[in-house]
């Protein structure tokens, strides 16, 4: 059964989508075929076809901008007014181009001017509730998606790997003999680290992402040695920015564990951040695995992270592998802006 609440959460967003409103071209242009080729239609077929066209199509994109400019208010309200929004928007832009059409382009009105209007109107009322039936399958499909995309994150976040855990806390003990300033730095970290993975949200800061992934690094560190060097390279103007939760620390780890471990000699992760005006660059670069089946868990590692941006960022955000005999690097490209 569908969730009326989460309907009045996701129909606008579904209708400004850009399947939402290549589904509604669509849906206009094929009724509009209906129409121009229909036997009832006394006019040459293609010529009416034309008009048509022009006309729904000139409707429904002013009737988007009027909602796409008062959807945050719009959304204020429940469902079932939301609908009627988008009706009056539809019939509202209909009657004033059906009136300016009569008065001002009367020879290509083949019926009179009350049959015309009325007939539009007939027609676009058609359409509205065409489309808001699609609509809502299509809303609650993204409801659904999104809910699938947060049980993954949250399932990601609460998990530790065992065998992490417990090295990084025999390594502490360990430290505690040889060091115990760097044994207390090292609980510290991966109290840090834990306390991230089990908070339930979605979306953070870069900058906490990163005290998250330096915290993560430090651990490592500990546990590798001096196998394991780390360059970062931060651009602090992106400190602000909102991403999606646990999106650097995975790459840090598959660099590590793909990179540094399967390596005697070890070799340098480097970690860089640039931003334009409008976009936001992570790049996680490590040495070139030397067996190629090593490549097979960070495969599903990156294709999950895909998919969490492509969720979070409306399908603005990239993800690119770029691989050569020495070097395997992992880049992200995300809007500057906060989620989409």
């Amino acid at each position: 059964m569908r969730s009326v609440t989460q309907l009045e959460l996701h129909l606008l967003p579904a209708l400004f989508s850009s399947r939402g409103v290549l589904g509604a071209i669509i849906l206009i242009q094929l009724l509009n075929f209906i129409l121009a080729f229909s036997p009832l239609n006394e006019a040459e077929p293609w010529i009416a076809l034309g008009t048509v066209t022009l006309f729904s199509q000139c409707i429904l994109l002013i009737s988007l901008t009027l909602l796409y400019f008062s959807q945050r208010f719009v959304m204020r309200f429940g469902l079932i007014l939301q609908c009627v929004a988008i009706t009056i928007s539809v019939i509202f832009t209909t009657v004033s181009f059906s009136l300016g059409l009569v008065t001002f382009e009367p020879r290509l009105v083949t019926q009179d001017s009350s049959t015309f209007v009325l007939s539009a109107v007939f027609v676009s009322m058609l359409v509205v509730v065409l489309m808001l039936f699609v609509l809502s399958f299509y809303a609650e499909n993204i409801h659904k998606v999104e809910l699938l995309a947060e049980a993954k994150l949250q399932a990601l976040q609460a998990r530790m790997h065992p065998h992490f855990l417990f090295n990084s806390l025999n390594a502490a003990a360990e430290l505690t003999h040889i060091n115990a300033q760097a044994a207390e730095n090292m609980l510290l970290d991966l109290a840090k680290l834990s306390r991230n993975a089990l908070m339930e949200r979605s979306h953070t800061t870069l900058e906490e992402e990163i005290e998250v992934a330096h915290a993560f690094v430090n651990i490592e560190k500990w546990r590798i040695g001096e196998r394991l060097q780390v360059n970062w390279d931060i651009d602090t103007k992106t400190n602000s920015v909102v991403v999606p939760c646990l999106i650097l620390q995975p790459l840090i780890e598959n660099a590590i564990k793909h990179g540094i471990q399967t390596s005697c000699a070890g070799g340098f992760v480097d970690v860089v951040v640039t931003s334009s005006n409008t976009l936001v660059t992570i790049s996680v670069s490590n040495p070139s695995a030397k067996q190629p089946t090593s490549q097979k868990g960070c495969g599903i590692a990156l294709d999950n992270l895909r998919a969490r941006l492509a969720l979070f960022y409306n399908m603005k955000a990239s993800l690119q592998i770029h691989e050569s005999d020495s070097i395997f690097r992992v880049e992200l490209t995300i809007p500057r802006d906060s989620r989409q």
